[in-house]
């Protein structure tokens, strides 16, 4: 099966659509799951006023919409990482660890982390592209933005720090540029406290609110924590394959590499510092994961153990 995707045949993108669709369609999330606690942040609270109960009502039109948008994601990633040649033979492997992850996530699929996903792939993606650009205030200033609508959505500031940190990993980083990605990091939130001023609906509490430290650890029945230690199970795993493949890599794969290692890291200890909704932030994993795990399913000249693994990662999301 596994050679499908490898060789992006067209049978792939069917199953792909297929995968995508598990979570709405056919093995839909029981609602006793929605158990866990949810801290609103500025955006997330406009999000919700946005669209009210459109996306955490299960409909045909959310569910729809979710797939589509799932996939566009993964798509999005698996053309980044086909433009840079990171993977041999990798053809739809990328969206295939995209969806088959966002199906493990033991916890129901929010519509916040829909865009916080797209906004850390648009970040990923601007970072990647600014290595060895002239002048690249607008590509930084981007990365900055995307970042910084992803950290707003969950009030996640560890993400300036990986912008920062991703931006001198990639490139020669002058005081001026990293300027520029901060007001980049920033924008989002002027934007969002400007709408909210010139609407009357400004509220001090979301603005200056702290990030939460909660230790407490989430309440999960058997299968959602079999899901759960799978996801990170695999996240390790994906850390040492990827480490092993770095070395064949050009300059700026292996810095390409370098940045998602450093996501990786920094959604890890998002998901530490706050154990209790650990199980919703996994969603912001998926991004790094995915790129990690990618030579799991590439580097193995049989395709015994990749169609096992997959095996594996499509039975566990269907279990419920």
């Amino acid at each position: 099966m596994i050679n499908l995707f490898r060789h992006s045949n067209p049978i792939s993108l069917l199953l792909l659509v297929i995968l995508a669709s598990f979570s709405h369609f056919f093995f839909p999330f029981s609602t006793l799951k929605l158990e866990l606690p949810q801290h609103a942040t500025m955006f997330s609270s406009q999000f919700n006023n946005l669209f009210g109960n459109f996306f955490l009502t299960p409909s045909l039109g959310n569910g729809l919409i979710s797939t589509i948008v799932i996939l566009v994601e993964a798509f999005g990633l698996n053309k980044i990482l086909s433009n840079l040649r990171l993977f041999e033979k990798s053809g739809f492997i990328p969206s295939l660890c995209f969806v088959a992850l966002t199906n493990l996530v033991p916890f129901p699929y929010q519509a916040e982390m829909l865009f916080v996903n797209g906004a850390l792939i648009l970040s990923l993606s601007y970072i990647i592209s600014s290595f060895k650009k002239e002048k690249a205030n607008g590509t930084i200033l981007l990365a900055g933005f995307f970042a910084g609508v992803a950290a707003g959505f969950n009030n996640n500031l560890l993400f300036f720090i990986w912008l920062t940190i991703s931006l001198f990993a990639m490139r020669t980083v002058s005081i001026r540029e990293w300027l520029i990605s901060t007001i980049g990091f920033l924008l989002p939130y002027y934007f969002m406290i400007s709408i909210l001023y010139l609407t009357n609906k400004i509220d001090t509490s979301l603005i200056l609110q702290i990030p939460m430290i909660n230790m407490g650890m989430p309440t999960l029945d058997t299968i959602a924590l079999l899901r759960y230690s799978s996801f990170m199970g695999i996240g390790a795993i994906g850390v040492i394959k990827s480490g092993q493949a770095l070395g064949k890599m050009l300059i700026h794969a292996r810095k390409t590499i370098t940045v998602t290692y450093q996501l990786f890291f920094v959604t890890l200890i998002s998901c530490l510092i706050s154990l209790q909704l650990s199980p919703y932030n996994l969603f912001m994993m998926t991004v790094p994961v995915s790129i990690l795990i990618t030579p799991l399913f590439t580097n193995y000249k049989k395709p015994f153990i990749p169609n096992l693994v997959l095996v594996l990662l499509i039975v566990l999301s269907m279990l419920r």
